[in-house]
This record gives structure tokens, C-alpha cells and sequence, in this order.
């Protein structure tokens, strides 16, 4: 684009870049006289927090059952996003799963089921979660670690857009 039109003003907008990120989106875009706005990462509204269980699922089940609203939870397997949002909707907890396999459809369709609180629950891998900007979602629980601190405060940050209270969590077995 920028060899084709090297006068159209480009704008490169991101929530959670680090330095060497920003630098590289500065350098790929060829931007010119580039004009950086940067807001503090520190959420006041936002509880992050770590629990250690033996019983992760118990744990889990919960935390679910006391805290209301809409929320997110992430998992790195594919498989055990589906058995998850299975197991909870057998529990009462009408949840859908979203992961990089399904059909752009079926991604498209569960993602505004989830915006429209048809499903209070979305069970997800990293796929999920680009461009969506749901402001009333309560919490984040991560029940397995994401490979890097900018990943998981990406994920965790998708809560309390609408600046109430929420949580992101991380519930790790321990024993």
C-alpha cells in the first residue's frame, strides 16, 4: 500500500504492544512522522489473581456458580476447550467453545451469541479474541498458563472494558 499510494495517511492502533512491538509495526509500515499515544497499563478496576487447587475443575465449577456476568475462559487444547463448554453447559452454565478449527461461520455465529449474552460463557484458545471488544465481561480465568506475560495480560485485559470490577484468574493445579 505504501508503494502504491505513499501520500495516504496510515494509522497503526494496538491495546497492548511492547516497545520492540511497536517498533517493529513503525518499521513494517514504513509510518512517517509518527505520533505515539500511550496510556498506562494499570487497571483499578481489574482483579488479577492467581488460585492453586488440587482439584482445578472443582475450583473452577465454584468460582463459576458464585460469580456472575459474562466471562472468558482459556485453554490451550482445542479438545479440552469442547469437553469444558460441554461439561458446563451439562451443568447448567450455557457456555459455547471458539477455537482456530472451527469454520469461519461457526466462529462468526458463536463469537455474536457471546456479544449478545445467548452464552454467558466463551471456553477458547488464543484464537479468540482479536477485535473483540465486549465491555461488560465480569472475568478471565485461565485454566492453563499462556506461553508470555503480554499474552496473558492481553487475554486477562478483555475484561471490565466498561470500567466495573472484574477478574482474571489463573487456576493451577498443585499436589
Amino acid at each position: 500500500l505504501r508503494e502504491w499510494h505513499p501520500q495516504v495517511p496510515i494509522i497503526a492502533v494496538t491495546a497492548t504492544a511492547t516497545e520492540k512491538v511497536s517498533n517493529d509495526i513503525v518499521d513494517k509500515l514504513q509510518l512517517k512522522n509518527v505520533q505515539t499515544f500511550k496510556a498506562t497499563f494499570a487497571r483499578d478496576n481489574l482483579a488479577i489473581g492467581v488460585t492453586l487447587s488440587e482439584e482445578k475443575m472443582d475450583r473452577l465449577m465454584t468460582y463459576l456458580r458464585h460469580v456472575p456476568g459474562s466471562g472468558i475462559i482459556y485453554m490451550r487444547s482445542r479438545k479440552k476447550v469442547e469437553q469444558l463448554a460441554r461439561y458446563l453447559n451439562q451443568q447448567q452454565i450455557v457456555s459455547d467453545y471458539y477455537h482456530g478449527g472451527l469454520n469461519m461461520k461457526t466462529r462468526m455465529r458463536v463469537q455474536q451469541e457471546w456479544i449478545d449474552n445467548k452464552s454467558r460463557i466463551i471456553v477458547c484458545t488464543n484464537a479468540f479474541g482479536m477485535g473483540v471488544d465486549k465491555p461488560d465481561v465480569r472475568f478471565v480465568i485461565h485454566c492453563d498458563l499462556p506461553p508470555s506475560i503480554e499474552e496473558y495480560y492481553q487475554e486477562a485485559g478483555r475484561a471490565g472494558r466498561d470500567g466495573r470490577p472484574a477478574t482474571a484468574n489463573v487456576i493451577i493445579n498443585y499436589g
